[in-house]
């Protein structure tokens, strides 16, 4: 007991220390995972560059650039991927949510991206495109409200880009029961095992989820992930 009381100090008074623990206890699941749904190639290239190859695979193999789509993207920053996405799928039926606090990163992510960065000072971007609303604020206080938009036969597409384990859980467990057979999950920080990783690692847990790797980009930075509601999972740790 003493041993686990001690341990118990150094971790909490030790953020650094914390961390380094999580991120060690979470990366054999992620080799594992790495193993287990090897794709064919990885994506290669500069990081937009790997990003956007990612996203046309995606649009290609599964035939989304034409048909009726509901996007949604949590940590939209600048807007790039958000934009890649609504000049592919000109759909006209097509909707697009951003949901940012656009203040930044609530903590510290890394030792160069801490709590604020990302930040566009509340400004979000620039777009004449009527098929999208930008949702400012933190996801606990925006998602709630916007639930319904995934009550929908479209094809959904939701790009986790938020980073931190905490602000990618939270949309997974929201909108998770939502989410239906077909429906795409697209990681811009898979490879970080201690925050987008285990927020997936998580949530695939709590769902019952099966799912199918589509694409991924070297070292699994990127992922995106085609779910198998009706079908029993084909992830568990070991």
């Amino acid at each position: 007991m003493l041993i686990k009381q001690t341990l118990g100090h150094v971790l909490s008074d030790n953020p650094k220390i914390k961390a380094l623990a999580l991120k060690v206890s979470a990366y054999p699941d992620f080799l594992r995972f790495q193993e287990r749904f090897a794709v064919p190639e990885l994506i290669s290239g500069e990081a937009r560059e790997k990003r956007n190859k990612l996203f046309q695979v995606v649009s290609d193999q599964e035939g989304l650039s034409t048909i009726p789509l509901r996007y949604f993207e949590f940590g939209v920053h600048e807007g790039a991927s958000l934009n890649w996405w609504l000049e592919t799928n000109q759909n006209p039926a097509s909707r697009f949510f951003g949901f940012d606090s656009f203040e930044g990163l609530p903590e510290d992510w890394s030792r160069t991206k801490q709590a604020g960065y990302f930040s566009t000072n509340l400004k979000t971007p620039e777009t004449d495109d009527a098929r999208i609303d930008f949702v400012p604020g933190w996801f606990h206080r925006t998602l709630p409200l916007m639930l319904q938009e995934l009550e929908t036969e479209d094809r959904t597409v939701i790009h986790l880009d938020a980073d931190l384990y905490r602000s990618t859980i939270y949309p997974l467990l929201l909108i998770g029961s939502h989410l239906k057979d077909g429906d795409i999950l697209i990681f811009d920080e898979f490879l970080d095992s201690s925050h987008e990783f285990r927020a997936f690692d998580d949530a695939s847990s709590i769902f019952n989820w099966g799912f199918e790797v589509l694409a991924a980009t070297q070292q699994f930075a990127q992922v995106a992930i085609k779910l198998k509601i009706a079908e029993a999972p084909v992830w568990r740790r070991s």
